[in-house]
């Protein structure tokens, strides 16, 4: 019987258009035998292999607040630390590692000290997962060894080839790309939406809440850390923060350019490794942005919509 490797592409927010395909797969009886992915699709792999079923991971993005995961950190390699998602990872599969898995994984890596891709096939699954998903300046490097690892995107977004060595006949790339042009007079970044304006709240709140934390530990600096309870009031200063950054831009733009920018990056690098898959699936993401987390159901329908059309191909190929 043809052995099928299903390929988990990055994207951000559009990755829980994985979930779809997956249902699809499952409603259809195919049996999947090695998952490779990237980023988000690394998230998705890592939960579905380790034997949540697709409906499990639909009622799991639905009932998991994302502003929940964000761990805020003092902005040096990184705003967020990724421990959040590292944990939770964790403990949906139980802290299982690569040989614990129902499918066998594949999660995918970049080195930025030699450069190179690094492919995780065994060891610790949620912390291979969370380096997957540092994307560069929002999330910090994850160390590990001699190694300095971000998200596997920026090298290859979309991991057809780790599959195919992994001993697939037959596969299935999900790519999550969508078109770069623009109509005219239509902005390249986008308006924020409740998603991007809860995050600036929480930024805007951990800055005040480090500042806090480093008085505290200065005990030269107790007149400073009266003064700031006391008078300015943390309350306040929030407040003056989310005006300042508010005033000539919309929130957060720092997100919405750094999501961009990665979008503008895994559509050029996806293009070439595309050719080597046997089906590619295409979710409809036009109308919508990569980090609209809120959106659940419209990303799951899409994924399940481009799924059931190229069903009857997969059938005729695994026969």
């Amino acid at each position: 019987m043809k052995k099928l490797g299903v390929v988990l592409g990055a994207g951000s927010a559009y990755g829980f258009a994985h979930i779809g395909v997956l249902k699809v797969l499952e409603k259809n009886n195919i049996k999947i035998s090695y998952i490779s992915g990237t980023s988000i699709g690394a998230v998705i792999g890592a939960l579905y292999a380790s034997g949540i079923s697709a409906i499990q991971l639909e009622n799991i993005a639905k009932e998991t607040k994302i502003t929940d995961l964000l761990d805020f950190t003092v902005p040096k390699s990184g705003f967020l630390y990724g421990k959040k998602i590292e944990d939770l990872i964790s403990k949906l599969t139980y802290k299982k590692e690569f040989k614990d898995l129902a499918i066998p994984l594949a999660v995918v890596a970049a080195d930025l000290t030699s450069g190179e891709k690094i492919v995780f096939t065994a060891g610790h699954l949620a912390r291979a997962v969370r380096a997957s998903i540092s994307i560069p300046a929002l999330f910090m490097p994850v160390q590990q060894h001699k190694h300095i690892l971000v998200d596997g995107a920026i090298i290859d977004p979309i991991p057809i080839d780790v599959v195919k060595e992994m001993g697939a006949d037959v596969i299935i790339a999900i790519d999550l790309t969508v078109p770069t042009k623009y109509k005219k007079g239509r902005a390249l970044i986008p308006k924020a939406n409740s998603f991007t304006e809860e995050v600036q709240k929480q930024f805007i709140h951990s800055i005040v809440y480090n500042f806090n934390q480093f008085l505290m530990t200065k005990n030269r600096l107790g007149f400073l850390y009266k003064l700031f309870f006391k008078i300015i009031r943390p309350n306040r200063i929030e407040g003056y923060i989310k005006r300042l950054i508010s005033k000539n831009y919309t929130t957060p733009d720092i997100l919405k350019i750094i999501l961009k920018t990665e979008n503008l990056m895994i559509n050029e690098l996806a293009r070439e490794k595309l050719k080597d898959a046997d089906v590619i699936i295409r979710p409809n993401l036009q109308h919508i942005t990569s980090y609209e987390f809120n959106k659940i159901d419209y990303y799951v329908k899409e994924g399940e919509k481009s799924a059931e059309l190229v069903m009857p191909k997969i059938k005729k190929l695994l026969k």
